[in-house]
């Protein structure tokens, strides 16, 4: 999980509003916080946020309330 949290964080700039969602619920899911990972995800999800859909807002937000 370690290496592809890197590789995510890397390509971070490349993944759309959905794409961005599905990572922070599926890391939620599997309960595997990753600090750098939220942090670089929480940066990108701030600047687009007003783009999201209610379905990835809701998800994203469900994911980080999961995490605290």
């Amino acid at each position: 999980m370690e290496a592809i949290s890197w590789e995510t964080i890397r390509k971070i700039n490349q993944f759309h509003n959905q794409g961005m969602a599905n990572i922070v619920w599926a890391y939620a899911t599997l309960a595997q916080p990753n600090k750098h990972l939220m942090h670089a995800i929480s940066s990108a999800l701030i600047a687009s946020v007003t783009d999201f859909d209610p379905q990835n807002l809701s998800n994203t937000l469900w994911a980080v309330a999961r995490f605290g």
